[in-house]
């Protein structure tokens, strides 16, 4: 996976353009993370994987339908990981099987979707990083 020259400029804009985004399991985290992956590369890491899951359960299921006990699982199988988050880099907390996924600012901090749109919050010391 590349990313576009202009990457920056597609990121910043897709998290302004995303910014007031309520939280559903529809776009949760993970969808909301590859969209930005999609916006900096054009490339789909999970496009096989979108559909409408509008619970907790129907997130957990499709991720158990294609094989993943965990987000980790799934991102470990198509995204390589980094030893140190690079800004645009994704990121995942060791919080359960639907991981909380940010992504990276390159200062100690990442984007992640939550109740109230895309928050810029810190980042644990056990937080997992994967490069794109």
């Amino acid at each position: 996976m590349t990313r576009r020259p202009d990457w920056r400029e597609r990121l910043a804009e897709f998290l302004l353009a995303t910014r007031a985004a309520p939280f559903d399991w529809g776009a949760n985290c993970v969808v909301a993370c590859a969209d930005a992956v999609r916006v900096m590369t054009g490339a789909d890491f999970i496009a096989d994987l979108r559909g409408f899951h509008p619970t907790r359960f129907g997130a957990l299921l499709a991720l158990r339908r294609a094989g993943f006990a965990d987000v980790i699982e799934l991102l470990d199988a198509r995204l390589p990981r980094a030893k140190r988050a690079r800004e645009g880099d994704l990121l995942a907390l060791h919080d359960g099987p639907l991981n909380t996924m940010l992504i990276a600012d390159g200062r100690g901090a990442g984007w992640g979707l939550g109740e109230l749109g895309f928050v810029r919050s810190a980042l644990p010391p056990r937080c997992l990083a994967w490069g794109i």
